[in-house]
């Protein structure tokens, strides 16, 4: 793999072995000159032992025209405690970052050192993002050494373990339900000269990547910006997330969502909106849910009061009548209007254009008064008994720091929330008609949890 050209600041860092003690020169410091020489370099860190110290002051002392740094363990045997020398590795490449080398930048030589210091160095590395390890090879000796001059500078690209890492982590944020953090850690799409991504991995990080700025669109109630983004979505061979991607189901319905909203006026347009708002309703149930499964509870009450809302207007809808556009001539509105004064109740609102407008409980109301029976469920679904949900009643609801007021209004347990949806899903289903149970199938496919 071909790694890209840097053009910032360059620092090479290796461990600091014995060597053949009685050949140092040899087995040591040529070894090591080889690979300092492979480069120009800004910096140069030596990591010794304690033991190698001595040896590593020796060679910067020889080579004054090399930017050479010793940063030596503290302790005799630290070289063979792979917990210490991670944590003292670790923080010298952190030091590192923080004087502007870029991974891209830093080189690991990892030869020469115990074998607790080399596992370290690569360990940390990787956790720093360096895609560029080196190792020294060539002809073994008797002893199992490298003989002298036949020394081959070896490196090895971690890109392979960081770009898996990452694509394991946009798997566990996929099945979180945090799209966009999926879109964000992962590019989309890979650039060929991006060397953290092999070419193994970039289909499968496309792919992903794709997917999860779909469901971002998705799940935060962008039904255009879905619609946008499946148009980029293709059918993948890649088997082994294949249960993390859009089926055909699920594309069609955010492109049904996405749809434009059909033009106001007439029986048509009413009967147009009576089948969208069923689409929504179910849609935004299934949000609701995932925002409890995140603990967004607050959002969750906003969403259940939202779907409950809807019901009424869909089922006026299907009366061909808008709530928020209703006829003020019509013989039946007159009627109904006159009810609620002669009650004390909160009248139906006035529009610019001479229309009405109806809020949640009058639509159920006018419901009612127009002969659909189920609006009783409406008129009692938040009561303020064991069976209601008075998380929904207008004076708490309105009381929350998303509508009118300045607290939270949802629980902080989510077993009442729990209880709620469950209750608003089969609400729906009753009010919804025969295909409403297939809809919230279909919008809680989102949840990839399971996946």
């Amino acid at each position: 793999m071909a790694v890209a050209k840097s053009k910032g600041r360059r620092a090479l860092v290796l461990t600091i072995g014995t060597g053949d003690v009685d050949r140092r020169e040899e087995t040591l410091f040529e070894p090591l000159r080889k690979s300092m020489k492979t480069e120009k370099w800004d910096k140069i860190l030596f990591l010794p032992s304690q033991m190698t110290t001595d040896a590593a002051t020796q060679l910067k002392d020889a080579q004054p025209d090399l930017p050479i740094v010793v940063n030596a363990l503290s302790e005799a045997g630290d070289e063979d405690n792979a917990d210490t020398c991670f944590r003292r590795f670790d923080e010298a490449l952190r030091c590192l970052r923080q004087e502007g080398f870029q991974p891209t930048d830093i080189v690991i030589d990892y030869t020469r050192a115990t074998k607790a210091m080399s596992a370290a160095l690569v360990l940390a590395g990787v956790r720093h993002g360096i895609p560029r390890l080196r190792y020294i090879i060539g002809e073994r000796d008797a002893h199992g050494m490298v003989k002298p001059g036949s020394e081959i500078v070896s490196e090895v690209h971690t890109a392979i373990v960081t770009g898996r890492r990452q694509l394991d982590r946009g798997r566990d944020l996929m099945r979180q339900g945090l799209f966009a953090a999926v879109a964000a850690i992962l590019p989309n799409p890979p650039a060929e000269s991006d060397d953290s991504w092999p070419s193994e991995l970039r289909a499968e990080a496309d792919a992903l990547a794709r997917a999860a700025t779909f469901y971002a669109a998705w799940d935060r109630l962008d039904y255009a910006g879905a619609l946008c983004s499946a148009e980029s979505l293709e059918d993948t061979a890649l088997e082994h997330i294949k249960g993390l991607l859009p089926s055909a189901e699920m594309i069609e319905w955010a492109c049904k969502l996405g749809n434009a909203v059909p033009a106001s006026g007439g029986p048509e347009y009413c009967a147009n909106m009576a089948a969208r708002v069923r689409l929504l309703a179910a849609d935004l149930l299934a949000n609701g849910e995932r925002r409890i499964r995140q603990g967004h509870h607050e959002d969750a009450i906003i969403r259940a009061y939202r779907v409950l809302e809807m019901i009424g207007q869909f089922r006026l809808f299907d009366r061909n009548l808008d709530s928020g556009a209703l006829p003020a001539t019509d013989e039946w509105i007159k009627k109904f209007q006159d009810k609620l004064v002669k009650k004390g109740r909160a009248p139906l609102g006035s529009n610019r254009d001479g229309t009405l407008n109806a809020a949640r409980q009058n639509v159920a109301r006018l419901l009612l008064f127009l002969g659909d029976e189920f609006a009783k469920n409406l008129l009692c679904f938040d009561r303020d008994d064991p069976a209601g949900s008075p998380q929904l009643k207008p004076n708490v609801r309105n009381n929350s720091i998303l509508i009118h007021g300045f607290k939270g209004v949802g629980p902080d347990d989510r077993k009442p929330l729990d209880r709620l949806f469950q209750r608003l899903a089969d609400l729906l289903i009753e009010a919804g008609g025969r295909d409403m149970k297939n809809h919230i199938k279909t919008a809680r496919k989102l949840d990839l949890s399971n996946a």
